[in-house]
């Protein structure tokens, strides 16, 4: 796939190249960096994460209607009271936002069909960090030895001493829809799940991608949204015209195909809040390419 993304799929010596200027000595190199990236996804997928009481109580009190089919019985009680408050409110306005109290949800009243999907819920909005921080747990532990890099052997370079190639207009590195570009930002922590595999074109670096989304904190709060009956977001893939972990994790997705796209901060807006995104925050974004050109 990644051949013909780069437009290398019956050109050996290009295919060759082309892993050589984004660091990959040969094909192999770049298979083992695909099977690592593999056995990451695995992992994730095997990790499980379960809330305690209090956790689930505050995730259901903060998204009382998540669940299908099913609305907490203190939230349309609240409702109620909130209408009854102000009757002559406009219809057409926006609803003052409705709060429920955790001391409001009682877990034992809650059926279990619909207690299994808010567990589900909020193992999906704070898997992302507690997997990596529980990744960070395992590496800070494990008996690894980094050695110092000895000095003054003939092998070191002065990179003061290197000199810009201003004649260059070539700069793989800055293609963040790139295979390396990929591989890195799932090194960083993104996590992509295809829902649905599309059987359209293909977003490939370049083009442009027309996408349907929903994005949501690890509280489960929508923080942004373009869904059917909206007009497609459209973006130039590779071009870092959207945060890092759009450019690499929609690269690759068919028209028709859906993906879960988990994003630590460094791959999002990192330590610096963004509108109603608060800053060092792990985003979740369910994410429908629609179009691609």
């Amino acid at each position: 796939q990644t051949r013909t993304t780069v437009g290398a799929e019956d050109d050996d010596a290009a295919w060759l190249e082309i892993l050589k200027s984004y660091g990959y000595k040969d094909e192999q190199a770049f298979r083992d960096k695909l099977k690592r990236n593999d056995l990451v996804t695995m992992l994730y997928d095997a990790y499980e994460l379960e809330p305690t009481d209090v956790e689930l109580v505050s995730f259901i009190a903060q998204n009382p209607t998540a669940v299908e089919d099913y609305t907490l019985p203190a939230y349309e009680a609240a409702v109620e009271v909130a209408a009854a408050n102000a009757p002559d409110a406009d219809p057409d306005a926006t609803p003052a936002p409705v709060t429920v109290s955790p001391d409001d949800v009682d877990l034992k009243s809650i059926p279990e069909s619909a207690l299994a999907q808010f567990k589900e819920l909020w193992s999906n909005s704070n898997k992302g960090t507690a997997f990596q921080d529980w990744v960070k747990e395992l590496v800070d532990n494990a008996d690894i030895v980094i050695n110092e890099m000895p000095a003054n052997v003939p092998y070191n370079v002065d990179m003061n001493l290197a000199e810009s190639d201003t004649n260059s207009t070539a700069n793989p590195a800055s293609d963040s829809s790139s295979p390396e570009a990929v591989a890195a930002a799932r090194a960083e922590g993104l996590i992509i799940v295809d829902d649905v595999v599309g059987d359209g074109d293909e977003a490939v670096s370049g083009s442009t991608a027309y996408m349907h989304y929903i994005g949501t904190l690890e509280d489960g709060t929508v923080f942004d949204k373009n869904i059917e009956g909206d007009n497609p977001f459209e973006f130039t893939l590779g071009t870092q015209q959207v945060i890092r972990g759009w450019d690499a994790g929609v690269v690759g997705m068919k028209v028709g195909g859906k993906r879960t796209l988990t994003i630590p901060p460094a791959l999002g807006y990192g330590d610096v809040d963004h509108g109603s995104i608060p800053a060092n925050s792990t985003l979740k974004f369910e994410v429908e390419l629609v179009e691609v050109k």
